[in-house]
């Protein structure tokens, strides 16, 4: 990690942007890999969650996010603190892609045909047509989700109003994925797990 850092040090916009390189066509590779899922996740609460497509739009406010507190904390040369964020989200999202080359895992819960002409809709078939039902636990989505907002919380800690407007988005984004069938309970459940333990690990190690 020290090695890491250094790298990161000399050229921090180099570093963070060979690193969302890496992990976007890790992912992609990793996703269209031809493999059968030893594992199909489902639960029973599954069975009660009705799917909307509505949840779209929480769904999709995960990309900005990812970009947006990383993005300005760039631009305003607040290197040490988008290290904090980055270390943390990394190695969640890589060690979910390694956990996927391991133990490939999938859903059967999308809904065989998402009707409708509106917007929603249509956004919804998009997400779908991109990102098969496959290689989904722990949840990516909701990792991040929720070591973005463990990051803002402290950088927040005087807004009482901002860190419940960034706890609802969270919360949001994270039953978004459920109510789209793009990933069970167990899905969520997992990925928040990898991602309190991975912030716990981050914050005893950089004492």
């Amino acid at each position: 990690m020290r090695t890491l850092k250094k790298i990161y040090d000399r050229n921090p916009w180099k570093f963070v942007i060979l690193a969302w390189l890496l992990y976007v066509v890790s992912f992609f590779l990793i996703d269209n890999f031809n493999r059968d899922p030893v594992i199909y996740l489902h639960s029973r609460i599954d069975d009660l969650i009705p799917f909307s497509r509505f949840a779209i739009i929480p769904y999709a406010s995960w990309f900005p996010l990812l970009v947006i507190p990383m993005g300005k904390r760039m631009l305003k040369k607040e290197y040490e603190q988008v290290w904090n964020l980055l270390v943390p989200m990394f190695i969640a999202m890589f060690g979910s892609l390694i956990f996927y080359l391991i133990v490939p895992n999938g859903l059967h819960l999308r809904p065989a045909e998402v009707k409708g002409s509106d917007l929603c809709a249509w956004l919804v078939r998009s997400i779908q047509s991109m990102d098969t039902p496959e290689n989904v636990c722990p949840s990516i989505h909701v990792s991040t989700t929720v070591l973005i907002d463990l990051f803002l919380q402290k950088q927040h800690k005087h807004e009482t109003g901002m860190r419940i407007f960034l706890h609802i988005l969270a919360v949001s984004i994270c039953l978004s994925t459920m109510l789209l069938k793009q990933h069970s309970i167990i899905d969520v459940f997992w990925g928040l797990v990898v991602a309190l333990v991975i912030q716990y690990c981050w914050n005893h190690s950089s004492k």
